[in-house]
């Protein structure tokens, strides 16, 4: 025993274990402790529950064929139990401050395994480390770290010491050095082995995954600046149609109000030239009325007066001649303003039309820009899902 060591078993609890009925306890002092009885009384069983706490390899280590035959059977009147417990009390104490056996700090250690039939009479195995939940690890663990494996030399059976009698010398060593804890040393090396092995292959892999992975967030990079420069040029290129739509419409309308308003000066001139060619009209009926009163006058007079007369006539003549003059003029002013309303009413309806081009223009650029920032979106998204892929490479890694 180590120096500062001091562990032994303070008892063994039993509850339904085997032929043992109900809870029994069994004291076992420091020192060498004796047990006696008869056939069939359960000296073994009292090994095999030490077994079955410290954790066997099969339940045939323990003269059973499977975990329910370890289950209180009721014997030839009594009554099946449902389940079997038992319960190992180590004593766990330091001397001079020294290291515990078991590395745990307490005093006492108790280590419990129980085993309950399910309702299909299957078997539920569970663990307890002072009370609280444990495992079947962490029961190899600690009992493994303190010398006192369920499997070793802990517990001599019968045959084992003719066993060893006959056994070669290579085989002799291999029991030493089981019973050393040599051989738990070296099967903690084989599994780190093994463990580095997988390491080491795992860092090649994640070596693999990683070049992978950067020449993969190279061509991302790059396409996302393409992708961005894409999205800039679309934009300014969006930002040009729309102003350069927008001037045209302007334009358009502008152009539109121009021929309306034209339009509208020609109209209020042609009403001025239909009220000057009435007024003509109407002058020029007065003066013909004047010149058959002049010729009555004429046919009447006779005399010194005749040359006034004529002289009248003739400036009457004239007169008549200019306002028919005038009246031709304003007749040719109302046929140009006739055919410049209509040249200005066929340029109204080509503005029109131009402006529904325009409108419809403009929704397809608002339907084109729509697109964009759909494409946008998308291009935003299959970035996002690069970068989780990369994420979770990662975390993988």
């Amino acid at each position: 025993m180590h120096e500062g060591w001091d562990m032994h078993l303070l008892a063994l609890e039993l509850e339904n274990f085997k032929s043992f009925k109900g809870e029994v306890t069994i004291p076992l002092e420091e020192g060498f402790t004796a047990v006696t009885g008869p056939n069939g009384s359960g000296k073994s069983n009292i090994g095999d529950a030490i077994q079955f706490v410290l954790g066997p390899k099969s339940s045939k280590s323990l003269r059973a064929q499977n975990l329910k035959q370890l289950i209180y059977n009721g014997g030839e009147k009594g009554r099946a139990a449902k389940f079997c417990k038992a319960t190992l009390v180590f004593s766990n104490s330091s001397r001079n401050g020294g290291r515990r056996r078991l590395k745990l700090d307490a005093d006492e250690v108790r280590l419990t395994r129980t085993i309950k039939l399910g309702r299909k009479d299957n078997i539920n195995s569970a663990y307890h480390l002072n009370d609280r939940p444990s495992s079947a690890t962490e029961f190899r663990r600690l009992l493994t770290e303190a010398g006192a494996r369920g499997d070793g030399y802990n517990i001599v059976l019968q045959g084992d010491v003719t066993l060893l009698a006959t056994m070669t010398g290579r085989e002799r060593r291999r029991v030493l050095e089981d019973v050393a804890g040599v051989t738990a040393y070296d099967d903690e090396l084989r599994k780190a082995g093994k463990q580095q092995a997988k390491v080491e292959d795992y860092l090649e892999r994640i070596g693999v995954l990683e070049e992978e992975l950067s020449a993969r967030i190279k061509t991302l990079s790059k396409e996302r600046k393409q992708a961005l420069k894409h999205r800039e040029l679309q934009e300014s290129l969006e930002n040009a149609r729309r102003v350069l739509l927008h001037s045209q419409h302007r334009s358009r309308f502008e152009e539109i109000e121009l021929v309306s308003d034209e339009r509208t000066n020609y109209i209020e001139r042609l009403e001025v030239l239909g009220d000057e060619l009435e007024a003509g009209e109407k002058e020029s009926h007065e003066l013909d009325k004047a010149i058959v009163e002049v010729q009555r006058q004429l046919d009447e007079v006779v005399g010194d007066d005749d040359r006034k007369l004529l002289e009248e006539l003739r400036r009457l003549e004239v007169l008549v001649g200019t306002l028919k003059d005038r009246v031709t003029d304003h007749e040719r002013d109302i046929e140009d303003c006739v055919r410049e309303a209509g040249v200005l009413e066929t340029e109204l309806q080509d503005a029109r039309g131009a402006q529904e081009d325009h409108e419809t223009a403009l929704a397809e650029a608002r339907d084109t820009l729509v697109q964009v920032q759909k494409d946008n979106e998308e291009s935003a998204l299959q970035e996002e899902e690069a970068r989780d892929a990369l994420d979770s490479g990662d975390k993988e890694t």
